[in-house]
């Protein structure tokens, strides 16, 4: 008989015990949606700030454009101005070169390429490039200060009788 009580005792205890876990279930659950309610609304705060950001850039946009109207003018000379600014970089850089000895250019190439690390093989190639700039420049300096003095015209090109045709 007593065994028949503890049964019954313990199946009352379950029915008993059944509504406070679904209870706790539905606790966690309600908990979880309102995570992902809370996760939605923030996500949609966000995306409306983004348009409202973008709406107001393209309103400033358009406000520049009324007013000024050649911000994009202005922006293409600036872009074409640096393109100019590179041109007569790199075209310095080949002129230096070319006033250079192929036997010391080809010197210089060997010992550049035998760095391994890239940064130091970059360092190198700069530092070469700026050393056949200097001379070139002081070339031109000393030829334009030797002309003042003798009346001639200086010469421009530097020393062509030491380079290659090919310009290598």
């Amino acid at each position: 008989m007593e065994k028949r009580e503890l049964i019954r005792q313990a199946k009352m205890l379950a029915l008993l015990e059944e509504p406070e876990a679904k209870k706790r279930q539905m606790e966690e659950e309600m908990e979880r949606w309102k995570k992902e309610q809370e996760e939605k609304m923030t996500a949609i705060q966000a995306e409306e700030e983004e348009e409202k950001k973008e709406v107001e850039e393209e309103e400033e946009r358009s406000l520049e454009r009324r007013r000024g109207g050649s911000t994009s003018k202005d922006a293409e000379i600036a872009e074409r101005a640096q393109e100019w600014a590179v041109h007569l970089e790199l075209g310095e850089d080949q002129e230096a070169e070319m006033t250079v000895p192929e036997e010391e250019r080809e010197a210089a190439r060997r010992q550049i390429e035998a760095e391994r690390d890239p940064v130091k093989r970059r360092a190198k190639e700069e530092e070469q490039r700026m050393a056949w700039r200097y001379r070139l420049s002081s070339r031109k300096g000393q030829a334009i200060g030797s002309g003042r003095e003798g009346g001639q015209r200086p010469k421009s090109g530097g020393s062509q009788d030491e380079e290659d045709p090919s310009g290598d």
